[in-house]
């Protein structure tokens, strides 16, 4: 009643096309939807027991669409248990192995992951890959999305070379039976692109050359991941002047930002942690006497004509100079930098397709990769008060007003009912 209110309130006051129109009835429309498929769910549910009987599979199918609906309201403990027991059902009916087993093992393990029980979740992911590896074999999109999910949890549990082994040959057979554009293949890039990040922060008593590798390694593999996403939503922009399915176009496009948005904040996270990666350095120790024209002469120290080069004296009291050559090879990035990224980041937010899915599926995504990427500019001490980016900053943090100002209202809404 207090929804439909709120919208009757707002036609009046606003008109009926106006953005706090859409909220409200978008609101009332997701709260009628799920308490009527909850509803509906557990009534099926208390019918099926009694006819079929709780050891049925169709009774246990049921118990898993109410599960699903569960998660969907953050319920997770109780579909976490409604799921154990579908499952139950299904292994003691002999359908241990079947589709639709596996399907909801692969549900639980996304639950138990999202409620943090990760040893667990590993133990069920590594049994779900299993039984596709010996159903599927290898070359099989299920056994890449089964061999995905683990790799990711691995990560969250620091097992990094593990995961990355899985993660990379996941890409492998998704760029085979897909294609090498294919939405797919940029999430498992950003998924090894945050491998990286972990690799450099970890490896702190590495050597630079292997945490530079890790850096470079990076920004190619989210670069990649951008240059992918952001071919699919110029795609969809162009399939949505089209008479076309509406519902799986925005989809789409709200997988494609969402990956995107992650790509972004990876961006700055890897570019405030090149500050910790230093450049390769040469060390040559030379007597003074050899400074004091303001020349030197180095034989033997070959450097390539690609790179960059610093030079200049350490002075000590024993007479000699420490000369400290730093130099690194340069790769072209289309992203490298968290300028780079905060721009691109405030252009697709006043992109006006892209203002509809962020408020209404996309809007923690957003307040995420902006955060983040503030955070990171602080780190960048030398570029943090320049004139570009406090205005970059300035108009981040107008936008994250704006979100934080929507996500309050919903909270209001949600607390009043």
């Amino acid at each position: 009643m207090l929804f439909k209110a709120a919208l009757h309130e707002a036609k009046e006051g606003f008109g009926p096309r106006d953005p706090r129109v859409r909220w409200a009835l978008n609101n009332l429309f997701k709260l009628v939807s799920y308490t009527i498929f909850c509803f509906f769910w557990q009534r099926a549910l208390k019918i099926e027991g009694r006819v079929m009987g709780p050891g049925h599979p169709g009774y246990a199918n049921t118990m898993f669409l109410l599960a699903m609906v569960l998660s969907r309201e953050r319920k997770g403990k109780d579909a976490e248990a409604l799921a154990r027991e579908s499952i139950r059902i299904l292994e003691e009916a002999g359908l241990g192995e079947s589709p639709a087993c596996i399907q909801r093992r692969m549900f639980l393990s996304n639950e138990l992951v999202n409620l943090k029980q990760l040893a667990e979740a590993e133990i069920l992911q590594r049994k779900i890959l299993h039984t596709l590896e010996l159903l599927k074999g290898w070359n099989s999109m299920d056994t890449a999305i089964a061999a995905e999910n683990l790799g990711i949890t691995l990560r969250f549990m620091g097992k990094v070379k593990e995961s990355e082994e899985l993660l990379e040959r996941c890409l492998a057979v998704t760029k085979n039976i897909l294609s090498e554009d294919h939405i797919q293949v940029a999430s498992t890039l950003v998924h090894l692109a945050n491998l990286t990040l972990i690799s450099i922060i970890s490896g702190v008593k590495a050597k630079n050359d292997l945490r530079r590798s890790h850096l470079v390694s990076g920004e190619r593999l989210v670069n990649d991941s951008i240059r992918i996403t952001q071919g699919i939503l110029y795609t969809l922009r162009e399939d949505g002047k089209k008479p076309n399915n509406a519902f799986a176009i925005e989809r789409e496009r709200i997988a494609a930002t969402a990956l995107l948005l992650e790509a972004l904040r990876i961006v700055g996270l890897l570019d405030a942690g090149r500050i910790s990666v230093q450049k390769h350095a040469l060390f040559l120790k030379l007597p003074l006497e050899r400074m004091k024209h303001g020349y030197f002469k180095i034989d033997a120290a070959g450097i390539s004509d690609t790179c960059r080069q610093f030079i200049w004296p350490d002075k000590h009291l024993n007479g000699d100079t420490t000369l400290r050559i730093h130099f690194h090879k340069f790769e072209k990035f289309d992203y490298q930098y968290l300028e780079q990224a905060l721009c691109k980041c405030i252009s697709l937010y006043n992109e006006p397709h892209t203002r509809d899915i962020v408020s209404n599926a996309l809007r923690q995504h957003y307040m995420v990769c902006l955060s983040s990427l503030i955070s990171c500019s602080r780190q960048k001490s030398y570029i943090f008060n320049t004139p570009q980016m406090q205005d970059l900053l300035a108009e981040s943090q107008q936008i994250m007003r704006e979100l934080g100002e929507e996500n309050n209202n919903i909270e209001v809404m949600d607390g009043l009912n």
